[in-house]
């Protein structure tokens, strides 16, 4: 048997072993994913979950790393046939794929609180506005609540926390068809970063700072990342500077932002503040010394009240990603959630609302009845909701929004279609561009236009009322 005979037969059995390990990752996470659904695992599988998830993905990627390599010297030597080269393409990306799947999976699952039964709730009856008003007046609810509004100058272990400046340079966001020709858009789209960014559905960042943000392998090093700072210059399509924090945190506490310090002993950040808030001032990012009101220094705190066999619990799945945002006032933005875990969400806004799938999957896995989500934020205002966001847009779902001084407003989704649900977001997508339109589509000639702001706000809501049920309520 010659050379190119025996190459020949190793391509055939490595693309076979290649599509049967494929095979077996999807059979593995089905498997995981049929075993814990309708349960909420214990912290002993959750830590054997995170532990087994950690490794298979390992696996996973390297093997992929192989088949790249592999491919590429039997390309270069012209041994591999074309349509194995195509199919071990598809494998390898595959795989890649579920490893990327098998990493997330390893996060850690945020613990729940568990309230007592609830007497007042039928099996098979419908949440209901007055039930909904019960649960609020229930004490143990509002001490729970409580205990989330204490942490909204805090950040907990591992927890991945964004801050992005938009700035009037870079803030335009036209959704308008381009009237340029093709050889123009291609011009356009070298030169100008926030054409680009329009293309792809964003306003981009001019300077962005991250905590524990992940690199390879979902790994979380205690670094404090910024991109787009004035004190280091940017190298090419590099990522960013990162600056060691100065104690490393090894228990589940929750930590002020505001205390949080950089090791300034090492060589990249000798000579500067090693407190967070100055650190950042000193890179560019022009927070305010004091903040009465709105400090960006701050994280998104809330949960979910869902019902378990008449039971009352509070969950905190992890459904989005920690990230504020500021304009070059040092103001606070509130647009939403940021729903991305891949760095992608450190280049900018996605200029579309969030609609929490995680969440929903993760209540509907565990088979619990939802009852409301709730959410704190920084700033007293009577306009407690986003600018892009929308409450929850699915039947049996209510949102709570609660501000600084513990003033309140409560949607509670109608019975909609999912046509008329479609037909809602429609007309928040044309308001919101309509009010654009009118600052030339610069969101900071929205936001930073009150009387404007508070104009399209009063517009989203009374669109809103027709398909929330909407109540004020107070924090007692």
């Amino acid at each position: 048997m010659n050379i190119d005979r025996v190459y020949y037969l190793s391509s055939i059995g490595f693309f076979w072993i290649l599509l049967v390990l494929q095979f077996y990752s999807g059979y593995r996470i089905l498997r995981h994913r049929k075993l814990t659904a309708g349960r909420e695992p214990d912290e002993g599988e959750r830590s054997a979950s995170r532990r087994a998830s950690i490794r298979f993905s390992l696996f996973l990627t390297a093997l992929n790393g192989l088949s790249i390599i592999w491919v590429l010297s039997e390309i270069a030597a012209g041994r591999l046939p074309w349509f194995l080269r195509i199919a071990v393409a598809i494998a390898s990306l595959g795989i890649t794929r579920q490893a990327l799947a098998a990493t997330q999976e390893s996060r850690p699952v945020a613990g729940t609180v568990l309230l007592g039964p609830s007497a007042r709730f039928a099996a098979g009856e419908k949440v209901t506005p007055e039930f909904i008003a019960t649960v609020l007046e229930d004490q143990d609810v509002i001490n729970a609540m409580k205990v989330d509004l204490s942490r909204i100058g805090q950040i907990g272990y591992k927890e991945v926390w964004r801050l992005g400046l938009i700035t009037p340079d870079q803030d335009k966001f036209d959704p308008r068809p381009s009237q340029l020709s093709l050889q123009e858009r291609l011009g356009q789209f070298q030169q100008d970063s926030n054409y680009r960014s329009n293309l792809m559905g964003r306003v981009p960042f001019s300077r962005a700072a991250a905590l524990y943000n992940p690199g390879s392998f979902n790994i979380q090093p205690d670094y404090l990342t910024i991109t787009g700072g004035a004190i280091r210059p940017e190298i090419g399509s590099y990522p960013g500077w990162s600056y060691r924090l100065s104690a490393k945190r090894d228990g589940e506490e929750y930590l002020r932002l505001r205390e949080i310090e950089i090791d300034t002993d090492r060589p990249s950040a000798r000579n500067r503040s090693r407190f967070l808030p100055q650190f950042l001032r000193e890179d560019g990012l022009p927070l305010k010394q004091v903040y009465a009101d709105g400090d960006p220094l701050t994280s998104d705190r809330g949960g979910a009240i869902v019902l378990n066999d008449k039971n009352l619990r509070i969950i905190h799945p992890t459904y989005f990603v920690q990230r504020k945002l500021m304009d070059d006032r040092g103001t606070l933005l509130d647009i939403g959630f940021d729903e991305s875990f891949s760095p992608e969400g450190f280049l900018g806004i996605k200029m579309q609302p969030a609609v929490s799938a995680r969440l929903v999957r993760h209540v509907e896995a565990n088979g619990y009845t939802p009852i409301l989500r709730y959410r704190f934020v920084p700033y007293a205002s009577d306009f407690r909701f986003p600018i892009l966001d929308t409450p929850m847009t699915m039947n049996g779902w209510a949102d709570l929004f609660v501000d600084a001084k513990g003033n309140a407003t409560l949607f509670i989704a109608r019975e909609n279609t999912p046509a008329e649900w479609n037909e809602m977001m429609a007309q928040l997508k044309q308001l919101l561009f309509a009010e654009l339109a009118k600052k030339d589509y610069h969101l900071l000639g929205l936001t930073q236009d009150n009387a404007h702001l508070n104009d399209y706000l009063a517009k989203k809501r009374a669109v809103m009322a027709r398909y929330f049920i909407i109540m004020n309520w107070v924090m007692p």
